[in-house]
């Protein structure tokens, strides 16, 4: 009866352990934070003199985190190799430690499984220097929670390969629409750059205003194809060397809603619609193509309302040499309460002035080398 109770109570200690070592494991947010704890706890729970995590990347066993007195890891490095041939047999490994690095001491080398992995394939081991050979209860211990070290360990390793395979993703989705706006630029000759200068610009009032940094990767990409529904509009509207007239005017003001058309069947762009559908509102309710009213027109397509508008005045046309930037912002400052927003001019000119008042080497000469 005793020995029955003993051995539940021991059960009960050997689950109590494991469970806070999986609540330890639980906070972490990626691989680099799950090493710490998991060496931490390991060092914690066994007592042991130093404690390794290795990894093995591109077939070589590297030292992922360490905990403990210092000792000469490098030193094990040469023996993962001959254990590995061993631990497809066995849970956990056990041998007596080299003199020179922990005379009478012992290694404890723990390989770490995942529930998918073959007996002999793992990904994770750790290595334990003990300065005295450890219990059979501790063994006992290891081996019980070395699955579910795994387990996490193997989660995070997948997590990281998402996310690695959406930052790929991600960079061909604005290589693409980098593509794009070039393109338009070319097109639209007059314009050569201005999607690049608008769109380093816009993310700096942005950024000033408070947006997150996932908002501002939206806008980045709406500042980008602000223009992408003039690949709707004939060259000889586009590119004429004068100005439009009223059937010209109508049929230039439909390439926001083309832009609308072309980007909203493409979800990751979805997001991203504000300044293409909505970068010639005005804060009167008097522009296109909705005719929407101050706070109604999204914050962003405000900004780049200026932005745009700014850049266009300061570069030359066909049909009028391009503006003193002076000049240019002595409109902006009239045609705020009319077509800007008051409050994204008074933060366009502030911008300015901490510039040194001017724009040059932040947009222009940055955009000629991005």
């Amino acid at each position: 009866m005793k020995q029955d109770i003993s051995e539940r109570v021991q059960r009960e200690r050997k689950q109590a352990v494991i469970d806070a070592l999986g609540e330890a494991m639980r906070p972490a947010q990626n691989r680099a934070e799950l090493a710490w704890v998991l060496v931490q706890q390991l060092h914690e729970i066994t007592q042991a003199d130093a404690v390794a995590l290795w990894r093995k990347l591109d077939d070589e066993w590297r030292i992922e985190q360490v905990c403990g007195d210092a000792v000469r890891f490098d030193r094990l490095a040469e023996q993962l190799p001959k254990w590995q041939a061993q631990w497809g047999n066995c849970f956990l490994l056990r041998e007596s430690a080299p003199a020179d690095l922990m005379p009478n001491g012992e290694i404890v080398v723990v390989p770490f499984r995942c529930v998918d992995c073959t007996n002999d394939h793992c990904h994770a081991v750790a290595t334990l220097v003990c300065a005295h050979p450890i219990s059979e209860q501790m063994v006992d211990l290891l081996v019980a929670a070395a699955e579910r070290v795994g387990n996490a360990l193997r989660r995070t390793e997948l997590f990281e390969q998402i996310q690695r395979a959406n930052d790929e993703l991600r960079a061909a989705y604005d290589a693409t629409i980098e593509g794009w706006a070039r393109a338009l630029d070319l097109r639209d000759h007059e314009t050569e750059g201005h999607s690049r200068r608008v769109t380093e610009l816009t993310m700096r009032i942005a950024e000033r205003m408070g947006f997150a940094d996932e908002e501002l990767v939206h806008i980045r990409r709406g500042a980008l194809l602000h223009d992408i529904g003039k690949m709707g509009i004939p060259d000889a509207i586009l590119n004429k060397p004068g100005p439009l007239d009223e059937r010209e005017w109508v049929i230039m003001r439909t390439h926001p809603t083309l832009a609308v058309e072309l980007l909203r069947p493409i979800a990751f762009l979805a997001p991203a619609l504000a300044i293409p559908w909505c970068h010639h509102e005005k804060w009167d309710g008097t522009g296109y193509p909705r005719g929407l009213r101050g706070a109604d027109i999204p914050l962003a397509a405000r900004i780049f309302a200026v932005v745009d508008v700014y850049d266009a005045l300061t570069s030359d046309r066909p049909y009028r040499a391009a503006w003193s930037p002076e000049r240019a912002l002595a409109y902006l400052r009239e045609q705020a309460g009319s077509h800007f927003d008051p409050h994204v001019v008074e933060v366009f000119l502030a911008l300015y002035v901490e510039n040194g008042y001017s724009w040059d080497g932040f947009t222009r000469e940055e955009s000629c080398h991005a």
